[in-house]
Order: structure tokens, then C-alpha cells, then sequence
């Protein structure tokens, strides 16, 4: 299979690296990737200034590439300019320190970057785990394990992805892996004046915001890996279809 890795930590980020070591006997794996940290930059796109591209030596075995844009540039770009239209079999986003859980997903470089590859109607995945884990084996492995019944769920549809976020890598602890619904996650979110700097952002999620026991965070908080099947659709259909035969004055 021909694999496409992507991700919002930057070509050398470590988590990249032990994906496409775990992946690249069995499959043909490209790295194409930020320059650097791209956390938080959502679904965006470079517009208004150009992208370049340059071919490293990261993962023997492995064509790298850095790129000078977002996460879904190096989505976007990369399987249009560097792979030259010569599609993947599937994208893989990630592994991302640190969970992409509940409405985090809208800020995700990684998710996003996964989402992307959908739009194209290739199948995706982003993959994401606790900040505190040291390693990123376990989690490649689970994807190495688990990647033709993954491939199997992901319904042939534009615009679906999976997300996966595994909360540890402690076999004691690990209960095992969940299929979720996406739940809330908010924030109590505030900004820090750093002298000189700027202000930075800083914050905790907000506990007990209604959550039921399949979504994403609460199965997180269990012990259990969620697998979330996520999508870019805008519509409220409830909403449409009370109102789409409302007249307005002109």
C-alpha cells in the first residue's frame, strides 16, 4: 500500500518518524511535512505567499520532504506537486503529542491535515496521544496491527476520517480500544504577558460539561483508545428544513 504520512509537528518530530519506521517494511511510505510546529493551525491553506519544497534523508527507506507550509498544505501540495498527483492509498496523519479529543478537532493542524486527504476521497487517519507518553512505539505498532481493519471502517465517502487518540501505553493500565462519538472539550482559556514577547495563551479543560460515557474524552479519561470517524459538514438539516421557506424583505 502506498502511505502518505503528514503531520502539524514538523518533518523531524518524533512521532512521524516512528510511524513510518513501524509502516515502511510492509508498505511504500512518503514523509512530506512542516517546516516546523504547526499546532493549532486548523484547516488552512498558504494563499498568499509561495511554497517550496526540499527532499531530506530522515527514515532509511523513506522519501522525506519538508515543506514551507501548514499541515493541510503538505497534504494538499505535497500528493499534487511532490507526489504529482500520483495518489496514496491512504494518508496518515500524525502521531501527534498531545490528544486531538472532542471540539479540539477544530483547531487540529492534525486532524485537519487528515481531513484533507478525505476531501479527496482517499482514506485517512489522524493519530494522536497523550502529551506525557515518552515513547511513540506503542501507538505505531497499534496502527501497524490494526491498519487493514482501520482501512475496512473507514467508509468510502468524501470528507470522513478517522481520529485516534491513545491514552497510554501502559498494558496495566490500557483497557483497550473504543470506537467514539466526538464530545466538548472546553477550556478555561486566558492570556499571559510574556515581557518582551506577547501575550501567550494558557489553559485547562473544563471537567464534567455533560459528556456521555462513548465520546472521545470520557473513553480517554477510561483508558480506552477512541477511534472517532470525523467530517467537514456545515449543514443543521433541522435548522433547513424548519426555515428554508422563510421570506425575507428586499
Amino acid at each position: 500500500m502506498n502511505i502518505l504520512l503528514v503531520n502539524d509537528d514538523s518533518v523531524y518530530a518524533p512521532g512521524i518518524i516512528a510511524l513510518a519506521n513501524a509502516l515502511k517494511d510492509e508498505h511504500k511510505v512518503t514523509i512530506i511535512a512542516p517546516a516546523k510546529q504547526m499546532s493549532g493551525t486548523s484547516h488552512s491553506i498558504t494563499f498568499y505567499s509561495f511554497l517550496n519544497y526540499e527532499k531530506l534523508d530522515i527514515v532509511d527507506g523513506v522519501d522525506s520532504y519538508i515543506v514551507n507550509g501548514t499541515p493541510c498544505d503538505c497534504t494538499k501540495f505535497g500528493m499534487d506537486v511532490i507526489m504529482k498527483r500520483e495518489f496514496p492509498d491512504l494518508v496518515i496523519s500524525g502521531i501527534n503529542k498531545g490528544y486531538n479529543i472532542g471540539t479540539d478537532i477544530l483547531y487540529s493542524g492534525t486532524v485537519n491535515a487528515a481531513t484533507e486527504g478525505a476531501v479527496f476521497k482517499i482514506k485517512s487517519i489522524a493519530v494522536s496521544q497523550n502529551y506525557d507518553l515518552k515513547s511513540f512505539d506503542f501507538t505505531a505498532n497499534f496502527i501497524k496491527k490494526n491498519l487493514d481493519k482501520l482501512m475496512d471502517i473507514i467508509p468510502n465517502e468524501k470528507h470522513i476520517a478517522l481520529s485516534i487518540n491513545v491514552p497510554t501505553d501502559d498494558p496495566k493500565l490500557l483497557k483497550g480500544a473504543k470506537i467514539a462519538t466526538v464530545g466538548l472539550q472546553r477550556y478555561n482559556d486566558y492570556y499571559v504577558y510574556v515581557e518582551n514577547k506577547g501575550y501567550h495563551i494558557m489553559g485547562e479543560p473544563l471537567a464534567d460539561i455533560g459528556n456521555d460515557e462513548y465520546t472521545d474524552v470520557e473513553l480517554i479519561k477510561d483508558n480506552y483508545i477512541s477511534i472517532s470517524f470525523v467530517k467537514h459538514e456545515f449543514n443543521d438539516y433541522t435548522a433547513f428544513e424548519k426555515n428554508k421557506d422563510l421570506r425575507f424583505e428586499l
